[in-house]
Formats: structure tokens, sequence, C-alpha cells
């Protein structure tokens, strides 16, 4: 299995790291991924449109619950499904927020051929099987 767990750092630092790595790369040219932890909770200034392209991730894994910086902020969330190069990719989030559960209106779900994921029972935890 594969993930990249990207921490606080910022999308540059990712980028350049990616192209120094062996490639299994899909027909995009971007890195095939079962998991993908997205730098910083989801931050705008984070999430770059260069990074998601660079991947192909199963998951995007979303952790914040919100409260101190409004994370994962919707540039963000948008930059993974524009640009990222898996479809039908599961957007993971480990709460349900006003900032998380926006995305997982019908309408969009369907639009951008993703599906979404939140813990059952509220607590902030989210269990993700690879």
């Amino acid at each position: 299995k594969r993930a990249l767990l990207g921490a606080d750092a910022f999308p540059g630092v990712i980028e350049r790291s990616l192209k120094r790595l062996p490639q299994p790369v899909d027909a995009r040219h971007a890195l095939k991924l079962d998991a993908f932890k997205v730098c910083h909770h989801g931050s705008g200034h984070n999430t770059s449109p260069a990074l998601p392209a660079m991947l192909a991730a199963k998951y995007c894994l979303f952790s914040s619950n919100g409260i101190k910086h409004d994370h994962p902020r919707p540039e963000a969330v948008a930059r993974m499904l524009y640009y990222g190069a898996a479809k039908g990719t599961t957007l993971a989030f480990n709460y349900e927020s006003e900032w998380s559960t926006y995305w997982n209106s019908g309408t969009l779900k369907a639009e951008g051929k993703y599906k979404t994921m939140y813990p059952k029972d509220g607590s902030g935890g989210l269990v993700v099987e690879l």
C-alpha cells in the first residue's frame, strides 16, 4: 500500500520530492497512491493546483475539526478534486463540520465523481482501510 502523509509541508517541497521518486504512474503520469493525507489540514496555502495533479490517490484524507482555522478550506478540497488525477476518489474527513459537510452534497458528488467518508459516531476518529 502507498500513502503520502503531507503533514505541514509546503506544496513546492512535496512537488520537488515527488519528481525525484521512481514513478509507478497512471496514464496521466501521476503517482499512484492508496491515500494522501492532505497538507496542513486542508489549508488553501498548502494545496497548490500542481500538487494534486501529480497524484492519483484513492483516498484524500482531511484531518481537522474546523474550529481554529476553518479547515479544510474549500479551495484546497476543490483543487484535490479538480486537478487530482484519481477519478472516483474518496474524500475522508475525520470530523463533520461546516467546512467538511459541504462536500457531502449529492449533486456535487455526482458532478465531481467522488465519494465522502465521515466518522459514524462524531468522535473525530475515522478508520480508512487501504
